[in-house]
């Protein structure tokens, strides 16, 4: 029977009374019970929500306590003994920030939960805070190993440290603090786990469908007059608002022992609810799977809006598949070798492994074919590209951009552009003159170009400054399609020079070895069958 909403705040309200509501598109979040099903079956039907369908899941009844070395091993207490010094940030009323204590923080919610008075309480949310290394080695001895933070199916282990973008955090919520609508970065999946709640303390969950991420996009957009948006995660939309909504929304009540699984791209917020604290462990993880969504939409619309890209993702698909080839090479002809290899990789077996080795493989050479430069002075179309791949070790084809420099930098991968912010993978155009202080080489490069624009002097000049200083960290970097699009540097418009990390031939090897394991592989699967290139990524 349909309810009509009752007029309440936003954490007053269940996830019981919201489901069903007239008019309303509130559904319940499909949940799976830890206690019925194995690891294998708790990983397939999951992973079939949130991968096939597009839908979050939540595992419900996980057992806290198997991971737990104290009794109180998830508290604000342990925090404040184990960590007194590390700083926590905070979120106050009105988007105020700050950062405290772990003993300010659990002072301040003792306080604030003690007290009888009435009228608004300045209520305190640790947000984003990095987890400790205790909990998340228990946090592991619940969970199945297919969600591991850094686990067998997660891309970003496969970075150097310095790479990687650490994303295991710890969460604690006073009831009515809250964080507002948004998607996780760079498509990446969302995992949730309430480790530990007071006085009936919960969290009140409200999540889009990945498919209709545009329709919540504009519906937030809409309602607050074009004020907010998803990116700038400054809106946590009314519950009497969502009631208006044309596209269903997921609610779920998270307690202590729920597990939230996000698809990528998932539109969600969340409401803590009680008159306690409760205490949540989270995480993202980039898996094959995702990868193409994270190319092909939201790569583009970081770049769109000038956000960087904070996870490294075209250098995470280009280690990933360095990894994945090596592991597979090294493991065959020996099937048990490669079914351990499937598991290792997070694959529950050959097929598996397979289209999650040519997603990746696909990723990078569509990510190759952006900077590659052929007879015709364009860049090539990602069908070009994979052709490219069958005579990469028959001397051709020609790579026909010329004068390149080779980056001085120690670690490839660690550059921005300074118009889009977006991670540059390999090439990128590049002003030497854009130091704080120029030499005297530089001034000279800089009169010459004055004095004879255009001229072939400039040039040599302007490459003779690049050498002496070195690339400096602070000159300007553009990426390849920003100085397609015509951008430059405004200083000096006329120096810009392009550098490479690697040789774009040496990589076009690496993809053709990559495609070479793969059609092995894939061949193993079923010996009748033979692999075209050009059908690389076909579903199976």
């Amino acid at each position: 029977m349909q309810r009509r909403l009752k007029s309440k705040r936003n954490h007053e309200y269940s996830a019981d009374e919201l489901v069903g509501l007239k008019g309303s598109r509130f559904v319940a979040c499909q949940r799976l019970n830890y206690g019925e099903h194995n690891e294998q079956e708790l990983v397939a039907k999951s992973r079939y929500y949130i991968e096939k369908l597009g839908v979050p899941v939540v595992i419900s009844d996980v057992p806290i306590g198997k991971g737990a070395l104290e009794p109180d091993f998830f508290t604000l207490e342990w925090l404040c003994r184990h960590y007194p010094d590390q700083e926590v940030p905070i979120i106050l009323p009105n988007r105020e920030r700050a950062e405290w204590t772990w003993d300010k923080f659990s002072n301040h919610v003792m306080r604030i939960s003690n007290s009888k008075t009435r009228g608004p309480k300045r209520r305190a949310y640790a947000h984003d805070v990095d987890c400790p290394k205790e909990w998340d080695e228990a946090v592991k001895r619940m969970i199945p190993d297919y969600y591991h933070y850094m686990g067998p199916s997660d891309l970003m282990r496969f970075l150097p440290d310095k790479l990687r973008a650490k994303n295991l955090m710890t969460y604690v919520g006073m009831g009515q603090t809250q964080t507002p609508g948004h998607v996780d970065m760079c498509g990446t999946m969302g995992h949730n786990l309430m480790v530990y709640s007071v006085q009936g303390a919960s969290a009140l969950w409200f999540m889009v469908a990945r498919d209709d991420k545009q329709k919540a996009a504009k519906f937030w957009h809409a309602e607050t007059g074009g004020n907010a948006n998803l990116e700038s995660e400054s809106c946590f939309m009314d519950i009497d608002k969502l009631c208006r909504a044309d596209f269903n929304i997921y609610v779920l009540e998270q307690k202590v022992g729920d597990f939230v699984l996000l698809p990528s791209d998932t539109v969600h917020q969340v409401i803590n609810r009680g008159d306690g604290y409760n205490v949540k462990v989270s995480w993202n993880r980039s898996s094959c799977h995702n990868m193409p969504y994270t190319f092909n939409r939201m790569l583009p619309r970081l770049r769109k809006i000038f956000k960087v890209e904070a996870y490294r993702c075209k250098a995470m698909a280009h280690k990933a598949m360095e990894g994945y080839a090596d592991a597979i090479e090294n493991a065959m002809p020996d099937m048990n070798a490669m079914q351990a290899v499937s598991r290792k990789l997070g694959a529950p077996d050959r097929a598996a492994l397979a289209k999650d080795f040519g997603t990746l493989i696909k990723c990078v050479v569509d990510n190759l074919a952006t900077e590659w430069i052929s007879e015709n002075g364009n860049s090539v179309a990602l069908a070009e590209a994979l052709n490219m791949l069958d005579s990469a070790q028959e001397g051709g084809p020609r790579d026909e951009c010329v004068g390149i420099n080779i980056s001085k930098d120690p670690m490839p991968f660690e550059r921005r552009c300074n118009f889009c912010n977006c991670d540059i993978w390999n090439r990128r155009f590049h002003c030497p003159l854009c130091v704080p202080e120029e030499c005297e080489q530089a001034n000279i490069a800089s009169e010459s170009l004055d004095k004879e624009p255009g001229s072939g002097r400039d040039q040599g000049e302007a490459q003779e400054a690049a050498a002496l200083l070195l690339e400096t960290d602070d000159g300007e970097d553009l990426c390849i399609a920003c100085y397609a699009y015509g951008r430059t540097c405004q200083e000096h418009p006329n120096t810009m020079l392009i550098f490479e990390s690697f040789d774009m031939r040496s990589m076009l090897g690496l993809c053709a070895r990559a495609v070479g394991i793969y059609r092995k592989l894939y061949e193993s699967l079923d010996p009748q069958s033979k692999l075209e290139t050009a059908n690389l990524t076909e579903e199976k």
